[in-house]
C-alpha cells in the first residue's frame, strides 16, 4: 500500500498561554513562519485580550524545536505589559 501524498500545505496547531489565558488555533500555511504570521494579524489580535500588536519579524524569538518529539516547536515574545506570551505550535496529521 503507497504511503498517502503529504499536503504542500500542512496543517499547524498553535497552544498559546497569556495572561491566565490558553488559545488555540489550527489551520493550513506552507511554512511555520507564515502560519505565525497569519495567526499575529488574525487571530492573536482579535481573541487574546490585553494583548498588544507583535511583529513576527522584530518581536518574536526564533522558533526552536522541541527535543524529543517530532514536529512541535516553542517561541515566546511579550504581550504587553511585560507579560509572557508562550507559544507552542505542532505541525498536525489530521488524515487528510
Amino acid at each position: 500500500m503507497a504511503e498517502p501524498k503529504r499536503s504542500e500545505n500542512p496543517v499547524w496547531t498553535l497552544i498559546a498561554e497569556f495572561n491566565g489565558g490558553t488559545y488555540i488555533s489550527q489551520r493550513q500555511s506552507p511554512t511555520l513562519r507564515e502560519f505565525l504570521q497569519w495567526w499575529l494579524v488574525n487571530e492573536a489580535k482579535q481573541n487574546i485580550p490585553n494583548v498588544e500588536p507583535i511583529d513576527v519579524d522584530e518581536d518574536f524569538y526564533d522558533p526552536v524545536e522541541i527535543e524529543g518529539v517530532n514536529s512541535v516547536w516553542c517561541t515566546s515574545t511579550s504581550g504587553g505589559e511585560q507579560k509572557l506570551l508562550l507559544i507552542n505550535v505542532v505541525k498536525t496529521d489530521v488524515g487528510n
